[in-house]
């Protein structure tokens, strides 16, 4: 399989006297990369392709189809919302986001995002809105699209996954870790799960 990007924008980071770097996209493709140092790096609108690279980042994906690879440290990962705020409807696409190593906060603001969290004691929050994938007829819920299930994979480490958005997430596990779920959910036999009623 070949795959072909087009990028629109490439943003390197420059370092500010104390190594650390502050990215801006655009509403473009966009492809960032961070320092070694601690970096604030926003996508915003557009496909953007966000490294972070070392140090503990904070990486903000936006509007749009992202990949978002943290790399090493403690990092902050949000993904953007699922909904194009101008229509109001749900748009379908999927994040993608890489934790790599370091003990990593991700937060997921969209339907049908991909979650890698990688090595290290991690916490995922899926904060998807509410009923912006749901099939309903009528008063009751049908069933969620499969582009708005969210697939949680927690990688080593001890982490802590909260799947509790009313919305069909799947969540795997390398080991015992937390996992606080809802009934929509399907959660692996190796983790530990909390159910929570809504």
């Amino acid at each position: 399989m070949v795959r072909l990007f087009v990028i629109t924008a490439l943003a390197l980071a420059a370092a500010s006297a104390s190594g650390a770097a502050s990215v801006r996209g655009t509403d473009k493709n966009d492809t960032l990369v961070g320092t070694p140092a601690n970096d604030v790096i926003h996508g915003y609108g557009g496909d953007d392709n966000i490294y972070g690279g070392a140090g503990n980042d904070r990486l903000f994906g936006g509007p749009g189809k992202d990949h978002i690879f943290a790399g090493a440290g403690d990092d902050l990962v949000i993904g953007g919302p699922a909904v194009d705020p101008a229509k109001s409807t749900p748009v379908t696409r999927h994040e993608r986001i890489f934790g790599g190593g370091g003990n990593d906060r991700i937060e997921v603001h969209v339907a049908g995002a991909i979650i890698d969290a990688g090595p290290g004691d991690d916490r995922i929050d899926i904060r998807d809105p509410a009923d912006d994938c749901h099939i309903r007829h009528g008063a009751r819920q049908l069933a969620d699209p499969p582009h708005c299930i969210d697939r949680v994979g927690t990688g080593t480490g001890n982490d802590i996954v909260r799947a509790d958005d009313n919305n069909l997430d799947l969540v795997f596990c390398q080991g015992p870790d937390l996992v606080i779920a809802d009934s929509y959910d399907y959660v692996s036999p190796a983790c530990t799960v909390r159910r929570v009623k809504r």
